[in-house]
């Protein structure tokens, strides 16, 4: 398996933390409450390990399970070592959502008040989240100019 990954930041705004945790069989975004640990969210970024066919191992060992072959998309399953450098976390200005890019791509985010994440490799809305919405990742993290 590929080697622990772990990516913390506080926004000194919110006071949320994020936290891009590696160290199992599958990559996760964490968003904490504010000034606390407690996760109130979550993202599926990808596998270190091919899509199973089910998770009832993990789920019963409390392990964050990878996400299964019917709803892993392309480019789901990375078995490379992924260091903290390729990792970046980007805050949307109140703190409430943030994003994980890799190698400068994002690959999944949280929005405020949504408790499962979007991320690049789903194909489908499931327990892990939902695909990649383009258009809400921009309206969220690349905000124009104010309306006059």
């Amino acid at each position: 398996m590929a080697d622990d990954l772990w990516v913390r930041e506080v926004h000194p705004g919110s006071g949320r933390s994020a936290v891009v945790d590696g160290a199992g069989d599958s990559v996760w975004l964490y968003l904490t409450e504010p000034g606390g640990a407690g996760i109130t969210a979550d993202c599926w970024l990808f596998n270190r390990v091919p899509a199973p066919a089910e998770v009832s191992a993990y789920r019963a060992e409390g392990q964050p399970p990878p996400a299964v072959a019917g709803v892993a998309g392309e480019g789901a399953y990375r078995p490379e070592a992924l260091t903290p450098e390729r990792v970046r976390l980007r805050w949307s200005a109140d703190g409430e959502s943030v994003a994980a890019l890799v190698d400068g791509e994002p690959t999944g985010f949280i929005a405020a008040g949504r408790p499962r994440g979007y991320s690049r490799h789903l194909r489908a809305e499931s327990a892990w989240g939902a695909p990649l919405d383009l258009a809400l990742y921009r309206a969220t993290f690349e905000p124009g100019p104010p309306e006059a």
